[in-house]
């Protein structure tokens, strides 16, 4: 578990914000007031060195454009992004291109993320080329060879000469693995990185993942919706819900201990039969679907789903996060009034 105490820290992300507009073109010229989607609204954390920090949360909620934001793929609306104390939200040209070297994304779906008409060899090799490294094809091949071996493509000889619709996914995501270590970066956003993998390999690729960790001293960013492999893979745990982290922890007091009521019901929606008993998922319940992000409700932005709402969370002002102790943060003003947590 990583010690926020003495740990450095590698990113720091301060009130970022991603606002989409609605109208575009000669239509927002003509309209009265610009609306925009608020796909991610303000959010705050810190990703220290050697960590594993696990963004969870359903579709829509932010993680994925996070993920895009902090790899640069996307231009922020607002706020910081400092890496090494260093803000990198705005940087363009060569300094962006120096950046991509430093940190990189393992995308979710392995069918996509690379060029079909592209042998393994020069999937692997397309980032030594771009960034300039090695001056000669013999010096790729090895590194390449030694990629293969370590993300347990084997024999990496029998493999370099493939295309990629050769490999199985779990092999193609593997391969995708490895190009995102290739220029040893010290930061890999890792989105949905098993999703699309069959469930007898996704334990067995996270745990290559944590090797690499170790080997490469690698950080990672691990986007996600499964809570299960978010405990099994994550140190620290922040949960999104409508483009704001609602809760942030250590990934076993966020699973044992969750205190916002929106992390209640993601757990208990987590069919984990336990020795001699199942699961029992009658802790908090929720009602009604998630708001549009482009009409984000005011006060609290889950009080239209949450039975537990009151006339202080629409009126009042959005809650910041809450220090619970132990680096333990939840956005919550209700929630001394809540049942305590069962399973």
């Amino acid at each position: 578990m990583i010690n926020s105490q003495n740990k450095e820290v590698l990113l720091k992300v301060v009130n970022l914000k991603k606002w989409f507009p609605m109208q575009h073109g000669l239509a927002s010229l003509f309209a009265k007031e610009i609306k925009y989607v608020k796909a991610v609204d303000g959010i705050n954390f810190e990703v220290y060195k050697g960590e594993t920090f696990g963004i969870i949360g359903e579709s829509g909620c932010g993680k994925t454009t996070t993920g895009k934001l902090i790899m640069r793929l996307l231009e922020p609306t607002d706020g910081k992004i400092l890496l090494n104390n260093e803000d990198v939200a705005h940087i363009k040209g060569k300094e962006l291109k120096n950046y991509r070297k430093n940190v990189q994304m393992i995308f979710q779906d392995p069918y996509a993320s690379m060029n079909p008409r592209f042998r393994i060899r020069k999937v692997l090799e397309e980032p030594l080329v771009i960034h300039g490294v090695g001056n000669s094809r013999k010096y790729r091949d090895e590194v390449s060879k030694q990629l293969l071996e370590s993300v347990k493509v084997t024999p990496a000889e029998d493999f370099m000469e493939r295309f990629p619709h050769m490999l199985s996914g779990g092999q193609r995501q593997r391969v995708s693995i490895g190009r995102g270590i290739t220029l040893s970066p010290s930061l890999i956003v890792a989105d949905e990185p098993v999703s699309m993998i069959d469930l007898s390999t996704r334990a067995e690729i996270l745990a290559m993942m944590n090797n690499l960790k170790r080997e490469f001293g690698l950080t990672y960013i691990y986007i996600t919706h499964d809570l299960s492999t978010a405990r099994y893979f994550a140190d620290r745990i922040a949960v999104m819900y409508l483009g704001r982290i609602i809760e942030i922890g250590s990934a076993d007091d966020i699973v044992d201990n969750p205190i916002h009521p929106y992390t209640r019901v993601l757990i208990n929606a987590v069919c984990e039969p336990l020795p001699g008993k199942v699961k029992v998922m009658k802790d908090i319940q929720i009602k009604g679907e998630i708001p549009s992000a482009a009409r984000i409700p005011k006060g609290c932005r889950f009080h239209t789903r949450c039975l537990f709402a009151t006339e202080d969370c629409i009126n009042n002002p959005e809650p910041e996060l809450i220090d619970a102790g132990n680096g333990h943060y939840h956005a919550c003003s209700r929630a001394s009034y809540l049942p305590a947590f069962k399973y």
